[in-house]
């Protein structure tokens, strides 16, 4: 059985998104049937933006993140792979500037955002900064963000 893979990043603009998209397919690492772009949606009031996000296998925390990066007029792309293409797709991310959301949330909170109030890490391990990786289908798996 093949162990698949949710990997998450947040880009700053849309060419950053759709570059990423276009280099995981031409790689093979995904196909586009694996990828999604999550981005703002015309009309959907600010809080409700990156809503799409929740069918996502990531903690909460994590969601609140990518939709205010959204909701700042961010793109997420999100790659659902096999594992042995993590490293690939994550390399595709950091080329194209997936953002370091440790940095960016330190810069949010630095102009007044407050952030997720209600942490459950205790259910999830994370490394590093600007990408979310856990298994599919499994909701309760432990997704681990990719630096």
């Amino acid at each position: 059985m093949t162990t698949m893979r949710m990997i998450t990043g947040l880009f700053d603009n849309r060419d950053e998104a759709e570059r990423t998209v276009q280099d995981l397919v031409a790689s093979g690492a995904a196909t586009l049937d694996q990828v999604e772009v999550h981005a703002a949606e015309p009309g959907v009031p600010d809080h409700h933006q990156g809503a799409s996000l929740r069918t996502l296998p990531m903690p909460p925390e994590e969601h609140h993140i990518y939709a205010e990066g959204i909701r700042r007029g961010g793109f997420v792309v999100s790659a659902d792979v096999d594992e042995a293409h993590v490293e690939a797709v994550t390399a595709v991310f950091h080329r194209h500037n997936a953002v370091d959301l440790e940095a960016r949330q330190h810069e949010w909170r630095g102009h007044g955002w407050f952030g997720w109030q209600e942490a459950e890490t205790d259910r999830f391990s994370t490394y590093g900064g600007d990408a979310v990786m856990g298994p599919r289908p499994d909701p309760d798996a432990r997704p681990t963000r990719v630096r």
